[in-house]
């Protein structure tokens, strides 16, 4: 965050990111056991993994397109991101324990075990522990 806080142009987008990074020094324990218990319970139970990764539900008398907040496009898009480098980078390592997964529990009408250590689960568990601070998209990005 140090790095990024240089390379902001204005003083006030450093201060941004300087309370960022005192927000989460500061919250670090309650962001840490947030993230854990979270994938503690879906290593407990992998449905929670659904769980973890659900788009907010539309309400039913919602039934045409609507428009979200740029701030939430944004947020989803740097999950989403995120998700994706991760998977790339570790595919092989991916697909070795998705196996290993599969061959521990019971294959359900062709279905793969939900991985509760896959990138998506933890970005996911990472970005619901982090929303409550409301940090600035620069931070998020760099995190």
């Amino acid at each position: 965050l140090l790095s990024t806080a240089e390379q902001q142009k204005s003083q006030a987008e450093q201060q941004q990111v300087f309370d960022a990074m005192l927000q989460l020094r500061a919250q670090r324990n309650r962001i840490q056991k947030q993230v854990l218990s979270t994938l503690d319970q879906a290593l407990e139970q992998p449905t929670a993994l659904a769980i973890i990764s659900a788009q907010p539900a539309i309400p039913d008398n919602l039934h045409s397109l609507s428009l979200i907040g740029k701030d939430a496009f944004e947020d989803w898009l740097l999950v989403r991101v995120a998700i994706s480098r991760a998977e790339l980078q570790w595919r092989d390592d991916l697909i070795a324990l998705q196996v290993r997964l599969d061959a521990c529990t019971d294959l359900r009408h062709g279905k793969h075990c939900p991985n509760p250590f896959a990138p998506s689960a933890i970005c996911h568990a990472l970005h619901a522990a982090l929303t409550p601070l409301q940090l600035p998209h620069t931070a998020l990005r760099t995190l």
